[in-house]
């Protein structure tokens, strides 16, 4: 679907970490766990569903009106 796995109807799909399932861009950034923010687990989820929806409404806008995207600043 556009390259946009996350929004996959089927469900054939795995999502972990960024650019693949094993990657989590360890390589360039490692965060001690010490500087690590806890979040409760059943928070978890809910939140990158509002953000999934944000990301979504965003590009919609973009989409109809290019302009929307631009920084004003």
């Amino acid at each position: 679907m556009l390259g946009r796995p996350d929004i996959c109807r089927t469900g054939a799909y795995r999502e972990r970490g960024i650019w693949g399932p094993d990657d989590f861009q360890a390589a360039y950034v490692v965060n001690q766990e010490v500087y690590t923010p806890r979040v409760a687990a059943d928070l978890v989820e809910p939140l990158s569903v509002a953000k999934k929806a944000v990301d979504e409404t965003v590009r919609l806008q973009v989409a109809r009106r290019p302009e929307a995207g631009s920084n004003p600043a």
